[in-house]
């Protein structure tokens, strides 16, 4: 028996509005427009039957878990919810409440460190959670780790053949996802999370402790055709679309999808179906330079292509459409993850979906912003449950989900 569970990152808080770090601090609260993200997102969700819902302890996580639940089931109690201290934020004591822009200033070194290897981050902690944790130190990432490891350790055995909602943070659902499949710490920062942004786990049975990835930061619910970019916006982005046995339907719906986003490449083999799907989601894209590659081993062309450049910096965003296989492009994100590709089924990846990839700089390592992004307004086109029925309508209208 499979457990699914649903991550989803609390909705836009006061801190996130006003760009300060905010870890484990308690101060800041949702947005208006944050309370409005997690309503969309419960109308998302509304058909799910959620065994149990799980919460972080801080106020964002708590209200946004609330607003959900609200619009998916008005008169169920929000005791419901289970609250579990070990879903925090990462505990950035020194940084909390302070500007992003004032930390990369004055705390240079330590800030290259949190970007280059979060995993050797170490921090003083206050006098207070010094006499709590009977230590003076804390590495970040390492604690995040170590607590989300316990608690799926802990609460795996108890949902077997369960579907479950985790409310959290952006830092916490990357640490959840990579222990969840075999992600190194030191790749913390190559997952991204957005506000009220939607990820799928389905655990085997099988294999205790490990997951399939169904779907990784949705946000069209929240009408983000694709996730925000992070790091200054700029550097390259790739747009990774799986082709396979595709209805016409469904590749009509990627091209509105991607009619307002500046395509300035694409690449695809010239020999197969690939051609066919890059030209018509291109098709209001006159000013994309294409780039069909005509050799049988295009995949490893396009691969070694990009990987070339990839750490260029870049003074504006580029961004390139790339059409290939589910294995190639699986194989593509086993390397970003540094997972044997041979060992990598446990990504699920849909024929007709989008995966988004930035490159925001040669300091920064790439960002999977998205994968399985599927096109808007399509009732057949659907996220399906552990036994065949229905389960999220990834593409209801954002005029009709807001509750």
């Amino acid at each position: 028996m499979n457990i699914r569970v649903i991550l989803l990152r609390h909705g836009e808080s006061t801190y996130n509005a006003l760009k300060l770090y905010q870890g484990c601090s308690d101060e800041s609260v949702l947005t208006a427009r944050g309370c409005q993200q997690a309503r969309m997102t419960g109308a998302l969700l509304k058909n799910i039957s959620f065994d149990a819902i799980y919460t972080s302890s801080l106020r964002r996580a708590r209200e946004t878990a609330r607003e959900v639940l609200e619009t998916i089931e008005p008169q169920l109690h929000p005791q419901i919810i289970k609250v579990d201290r070990r879903l925090r934020e990462a505990n950035l004591a020194t940084w909390e409440g302070v500007p992003f822009q004032q930390v990369q200033s004055e705390f240079a070194n330590d800030y290259r460190c949190w970007k280059q290897t979060p995993q050797n981050l170490k921090m003083k902690l206050p006098r207070s959670q010094q006499q709590n944790r009977g230590q003076e130190y804390i590495y970040p990432v390492r604690d995040l780790y170590d607590r989300v490891g316990k608690f799926w350790q802990e609460i795996l055995p108890r949902h077997q053949n369960q579907t479950l909602l985790l409310a959290a943070h952006g830092g916490t659902n990357r640490a959840l996802i990579s222990t969840a499949l075999g992600i190194a710490p030191f790749l913390f920062h190559t997952i991204q999370q957005s506000n009220c942004g939607i990820s799928i786990l389905n655990f085997f049975a099988a294999k205790p402790g490990k997951a399939r990835l169904e779907a990784l930061n949705l946000t069209t619910h929240i009408s983000e055709n694709l996730p925000k970019l992070k790091e200054g916006g700029k550097g390259k982005r790739l747009l990774l679309v799986s082709q396979g046995a595709i209805h016409p339907t469904q590749i009509s719906k990627l091209a509105h999808l991607l009619e307002p986003v500046s395509i300035n490449f694409s690449l695809y083999n010239e020999f197969d179906t690939s051609s066919a799907i890059a030209n018509a989601i291109l098709e209001n894209h006159p000013e994309t330079v294409q780039l069909p590659i005509t050799q049988p081993n295009w995949g490893k062309i396009w691969q070694n292509t990009l990987s070339a450049n990839n750490h260029k910096n870049n003074d504006e965003l580029i961004t390139g459409l790339v059409v290939a296989s589910v294995r190639q492009i699986k194989t593509f994100f086993a390397k970003i993850f540094e997972i044997e590709s041979t060992d990598f089924d446990h990504l699920q990846l849909q024929p007709g979906t989008i995966s988004a990839i930035h490159y925001p700089n040669s300091e920064h390592p790439p960002i999977v912003q998205a994968i399985n992004i599927l096109g808007f307004n399509s009732p057949e086109q659907s996220y399906f449950d552990r036994d065949g029925n229905r389960a999220i309508e990834i593409e209801t209208p954002v005029s009709s989900a807001i509750a």
